[in-house]
């Protein structure tokens, strides 16, 4: 793809040349790579739950308390992000154990 267009952008004499290069090049890359992502909103929508949950972890009582209730939001979100509906997966995997 012909990027000559981007190099008419003048950088002499701005106080930010060097950040314009770097945006030159991402530029690039999103012209180059259709796979890329322009913004971050999926990766943000994802950190949510944990921006949200954030202010319930100060009453999780304990540092284990805090252990267990971070391995229990690292299975719901896995489960999330893999289709599965939380709940239904937390019954199974707990029928199993308790059928061991």
């Amino acid at each position: 793809m012909d990027h000559a267009w981007l190099h008419t952008v003048r950088t002499r004499g701005t106080p930010l040349p060097r950040l314009i290069g770097v945006g030159r090049l991402v530029i690039v890359g999103l012209l180059d790579d259709g796979r890329l992502e322009i913004d971050n909103n999926i990766a943000e929508r994802a950190l949510r739950g944990v921006a949200v949950g954030r202010r319930n972890w100060l009453f999780a009582g304990s540092k284990t308390g805090g252990e267990r209730a971070a391995a229990i939001y690292t299975v719901i979100q896995t489960c999330k992000a893999n289709g599965l509906d939380p709940q239904d997966y937390i019954a199974s995997l707990t029928g199993k154990i308790a059928a061991d």
